[in-house]
């Protein structure tokens, strides 16, 4: 099974969504913040349907990076998680 569409994977970004939101209470106007979370609601309506699309704005996806600017200082492990499923994503698509 392709890991993208498991429910591991699907665990995994749901977990990082929570640690994002919680960022997002704190700072309801941050618009990096607001995309992150659209990016990966995004991620999420996918895996829910058990296969991973071949849409090509998954490749756009940069929530990855923008965690990096916003959530470096304030949270590195939640940051790191965030690159790491955004890569892991990327990688599908190279």
């Amino acid at each position: 099974m392709n890991r993208l569409a498991s429910p591991a994977f699907r665990d995994d970004v749901q977990a990082a969504q929570q640690g994002v939101s919680v960022y997002l209470a704190k700072y309801p106007t941050d618009r990096m913040l607001k995309s992150i979370c659209v990016q990966l609601d995004y991620i999420i309506e996918w895996s829910e349907k058990g296969a991973w699309p071949e849409d090509p704005k998954l490749d756009k996806l940069n929530f990855g990076l923008m965690a990096s600017h916003t959530l470096e200082a304030l949270d590195p492990v939640l940051a790191m998680q965030l690159y790491l499923l955004s890569n892991e994503i990327r990688k599908r698509y190279e």
